[in-house]
């Protein structure tokens, strides 16, 4: 797929900060000092950006595939929390959604009944670490999964810093002028110990970022509206989040 030619990218953060702190725009001069200041910069910039507000760019769709008689499996690297309290299966599969529940509730579960068939549950476990990787996060089924069964749902991600191999920002071009405005007024910061015209540019441009996400927005996950229209695939309560849900018209 090509690339939006609006798309902000690493080489072009690079080149607009240096002209900013008054550096050459050719990159062959920069000494190492120079080129990971703006490096530097750029991964402060994108950090305000993307904590700024709760972006639906950050939240992609998520599927998984079990393992036969495996209990636990691998959340993506990038996974950090999920979206709503299912996951669910293809709408014609016939299989209820997947209640996510507590760690301590799947543990007891399995304690209680090793049967292995369709999960009916699921929790979301930090993965122990010693460091040498960042946090990951695991998915234990209840009951074991007897058979390759899929799986869909929505998940934030935790956005990976920009690299000569991956220069791309998530928020793709929709949000390139806030994503450079963003890192102008880190730099701005850093350089004139000041919030002045950059961060005031860089605050405009997030309003009007955020408006343009607005309408990128899903309909809610949970809904207790009964007369309201839910769309394909949006997971419907009915009464008591405890008592069932209603999913594609099916009541579970």
């Amino acid at each position: 797929m090509v690339e939006s030619t609006a798309a902000t990218y690493r080489t072009k953060l690079r080149l607009r900060i240096a002209e900013y702190l008054g550096l050459s725009t050719d990159s062959d001069e920069w000494t190492t000092g120079e080129s990971a200041k703006l490096d530097r910069i750029i991964e402060t910039g994108l950090n305000q950006f993307y904590l700024a507000h709760d972006w639906n760019f950050l939240k992609p769709e998520l599927s998984l595939t079990t393992v036969a008689q495996q209990e636990d499996q691998d959340l993506p690297d990038d996974f950090a929390y999920l979206i709503g309290g299912y996951l669910f299966h293809a709408v014609d599969s016939g299989y209820s959604p997947v209640k996510i529940i507590s760690v301590s509730e799947i543990l007891n579960q399995r304690t209680i009944s090793t049967v292995s068939t369709v999960p009916s549950h699921a929790a979301i476990r930090a993965k122990s670490s010693s460091g040498t990787t960042g946090q990951r996060y695991e998915i234990m089924w209840w009951p074991t999964p007897s058979d390759a069964y899929t799986l869909t749902g929505r998940y934030a991600v935790n956005p990976d810093a920009l690299s000569a191999s991956a220069p791309y920002p998530l928020g793709g071009a929709m949000h390139a002028a806030t994503i450079e405005a963003s890192c102008l007024a880190v730099a701005e910061l850093r350089e004139d110990n000041i919030k002045g015209p950059m961060d005031a540019d860089y605050k405009e441009k997030l309003e009007q970022s955020i408006r343009k996400d607005a309408k990128l927005a899903p309909p809610g996950l949970l809904s207790t509206d009964p007369d309201e229209n839910i769309p394909h695939g949006v997971l419907h309560v009915v009464g008591s989040i405890e008592d069932r849900v209603t999913f594609e018209g099916t009541s579970y």
